[in-house]
């Protein structure tokens, strides 16, 4: 229990600096997730390559997201996963690998008034149908859950988010990726380091956003250029990771700063030589 309080620490404390409310009607979607692709080698074979340990939604203060984030966290202890196959606690995987559990969030509020109507009316228009017992049964209907209503709902102010997978040590890539033309990382609000040290880049201005989406693909080529790089998506709507649960997830935003503020000094001088 002293390391799941320590998480929701750290949790709160990029929170509370990092994400503003969300506005009345409004609300931040968080998936609590567990993904073999971050280093589980254990015995025990998972027939799923990634399990939702929790799913839930914060609103209204911040100051009173605390108690969820709580309750969300000691689900990875208590919480059973049952498979045909294997039966295994989430407190068990959490022993064998920390490194594959991670909190993500999208990181624009998502308006509640209208994912609750496109709820009913999805709902509505099922019911409607001639023998829609037969067509979806009661356990295809509930899949219409009304967290999933308000994840696919579009956000009024969206938050792009580059996902970088690199192909060699961030540290040595993001000296590389900000000197570029165009580097995503002078327009960043936070730089996250995902689970598998890619770099999760969040633009939330507007003007800004549109500026680096309608340059993708010069961006992606100048990165590849000079970075080993995999693929690297421009999105919205999609999950980034915080900081306090994963041990390999960073918010390195104040280091991106002091090196961009080391290359305009460095340009300062090479001006007045």
């Amino acid at each position: 229990m002293e390391e799941i309080i320590k998480m929701k620490n750290r949790v709160m404390e990029y929170l509370l600096n990092n994400i503003e409310e969300p506005g009345h009607n409004r609300a931040y979607v968080f998936l609590l997730i567990f993904r073999k692709k971050w280093g589980w080698k254990d015995e025990i074979r998972l027939p799923n390559r990634e399990i939702a340990i929790d799913k839930f939604l914060l609103h209204g203060s911040k100051r009173k997201w605390e108690e969820q984030i709580m309750k969300s966290l000691i689900a990875m202890q208590y919480k059973v996963l049952e498979y045909p196959s294997v039966s295994v606690s989430a407190n068990y995987l959490l022993s064998k690998c920390p490194q594959c559990f991670s909190l993500m969030y999208i990181p624009a509020p998502k308006n509640l008034v209208k994912a609750t109507k496109k709820y009913a009316k999805t709902l509505f228009n099922i019911l409607l149908q001639d023998n829609w017992d037969k067509s979806y049964s009661a356990y295809g209907l509930l899949k219409h859950d009304p967290f999933s209503a308000v994840q696919k709902i579009s956000s009024e102010e969206p938050v792009l988010v580059i996902d970088i997978d690199l192909q060699e040590e961030w540290e040595e890539a993001i000296e590389k990726i900000a000197r570029i033309e165009l580097s995503p990382f002078w327009y960043a609000n936070n730089v996250i380091v995902t689970p598998s040290g890619g770099l999760h880049v969040l633009i939330k201005d507007k003007t800004l956003l549109e500026t680096m989406f309608k340059n993708r693909n010069k961006i992606t080529s100048n990165i590849m250029e000079v970075s080993e790089v995999s693929e690297i998506l421009f999105k919205t709507n999609i999950f980034t990771h915080i900081p306090g649960v994963n041990p390999n997830v960073k918010d390195i935003t104040v280091k991106i700063k002091e090196i961009l503020k080391e290359i305009k000094k460095r340009e300062k001088m090479e001006e007045r030589e």
